[in-house]
């Protein structure tokens, strides 16, 4: 079937502020080729362009250009005025683009929204999501702005070829904003770039913010004590600021209190956002409230499953893919309490909604269902036994200690059920201890296999995003 469109560059839309963008232009005109019957817009390439503008030159083969965000959008949700926009030099002729212009003008007005926004959920999916290229394009701008825009090829051989001690060095010099470097800490802890994100927060001002971003590194990797030992010198400390990052801190960490002082903290941030926060941090704080119920065992999980719901319809209100955390925690509780058809039909969901880049989360979705498919066929468990030790093989798995342990709890329980032994050593720090008298992430059960009981564990997800 012949179908027939049209040829028009994005640049070329009409616009006040000197180039065609991404604006109700582009709507205006999609809907005008609907109204002519075509079928395609044709479009030249998007990504940011160089020496020259020429659309088939870009920096990044992802990256999109900035020149095509709309500016109007950015007024309409109060990062700019238009009296920024308009006091701009973008060119005076309607019908020609005066690039140097753009180029002059246009950044310093996205700076200034840049320095107004507000992180959420969307923003931080999207880094999460876009981690393999974002860090290297974002380094990449920033060290060639900074040599005035030279080509790649004039760069100081140190960076041209990839040093890490001179990478290093101008991550520093081009991090000097307080705001840039948190944002740089974000990006590595969600890249799993634990070592580095350590390093970077330890240079942040001391503030209840960077204190919490420094609690979520050290968990992943494995420092509890001294964890323990942050969280009890803040909640001791008389002058502490109640700020909101203290109140995320109280959410992230309920697993290290007790379930009654637990449930009391979260309570009290459940409080805090309902009177000042937003509807994601309510719904954050109602999935960890749930959490701990789930790990409470039997006598909660009517009022975890109440929960899990007010959790499931807040994300589902605002669109976001956070809500995988309540459909994988609603997953584990309908296993526990023997659902198994109904546990997979929810780990399913939260695969379809979890950024792809959280390989760690990725992974103990797909453990949890396939115990749940082990229950339901007791023949599944040499495909569980087949993904534990492929699982065991990534290294974003071998760098968090509580992951890792999930998979060789349940791999070394698996071995010796098939042989008799094994010599899987999962570490002791995470087993059950009636003397820490602390709530966990992690809930231990057995798999009926042919009579014979194997003890497995499954993870449960608590939302710790900023």
């Amino acid at each position: 079937m012949r179908a027939s469109g049209i040829l028009l560059p994005v640049a070329s839309l009409p616009s006040r502020y000197g180039i065609g963008c991404f604006s109700k232009e582009a709507y205006e005109f999609v809907d005008r080729l609907e109204e002519a019957g075509q079928s395609y817009w044709q479009i030249l390439p998007l990504g940011p362009t160089g020496y020259g503008d020429s659309p088939y030159q870009s920096f990044s083969t992802f990256a999109g250009n900035p020149y095509f965000i709309d500016l109007e959008t950015l007024v309409k949700e109060g990062l700019l005025t238009e009296e920024e926009c308009d006091a701009c030099d973008f060119g005076d002729n309607a019908e020609y683009i005066d690039y140097e212009k753009i180029y002059l003008s246009r950044f310093k007005v996205l700076r200034k929204a840049f320095e107004r926004f507000a992180a959420d959920d969307v923003y931080d999916a999207f880094v999460s999501e876009n981690g393999y290229w974002l860090e290297d394009y974002a380094l990449y701008m920033a060290i060639k702005d900074a040599l005035g825009g030279i080509s790649w090829s004039e760069w100081p051989a140190e960076l041209k070829d990839r040093e890490e001690a001179a990478l290093n060095q101008k991550r520093e010099e081009l991090a000097g904003e307080v705001k840039f470097r948190i944002y740089y800490v974000k990006v590595m802890t969600q890249l799993y770039h634990f070592d580095i994100a350590l390093k970077e927060v330890e240079l942040l001002p001391e503030s209840n913010e960077t204190l919490m971003y420094k609690l979520i590194i050290l968990e992943h990797i494995g420092k509890e004590a001294e964890i323990s030992k942050l969280l009890n010198s803040l909640i001791q400390n008389r002058n502490k600021v109640l700020d909101k990052w203290y109140y995320i801190i109280l959410r992230n960490t309920a697993h290290f209190f007790s379930y009654e002082q637990a449930y009391h903290n979260l309570q009290k941030c459940l409080d805090y956002f309902s009177k000042c926060g937003t509807v994601f941090e309510q719904a954050t704080i109602l999935n960890n409230i749930s959490v701990i119920q789930i790990w409470n065992g039997s006598k909660t999980y009517i009022d975890a499953e109440k929960t899990i719901k007010k959790a499931i319809k807040k994300f589902y209100e605002i669109g976001s893919n956070e809500i995988f955390e309540s459909y994988y925690n609603y997953g584990t509780l309908n296993y526990l309490k023997g659902n198994y058809k109904k546990a997979i039909e929810y780990f399913e969901y939260a695969l379809e909604e979890v950024p792809e880049t959280l390989t760690m989360d990725v992974t103990l979705l797909h453990i949890n269902k396939r115990i749940c498919e082990c229950a339901i066929n007791p023949e599944k468990i040499s495909d569980l036994e087949i993904y534990i030790l492929k699982s065991l093989n990534k290294s974003e798995i071998l760098q968090d200690p509580w992951v890792r342990f999930q998979l060789e709890y349940n791999l070394k329980n698996i071995e010796i059920y098939n042989n008799g032994k094994t010599d899987v050593n999962p570490s002791e720090i995470f087993l059950p201890n009636n003397d820490r008298n602390t709530t966990t992430l992690t809930v231990f059960d057995v798999l009926n296999i042919h009579n014979d009981y194997i003890p497995i564990c499954l993870s449960l997800s608590p939302n710790w995003r900023y």
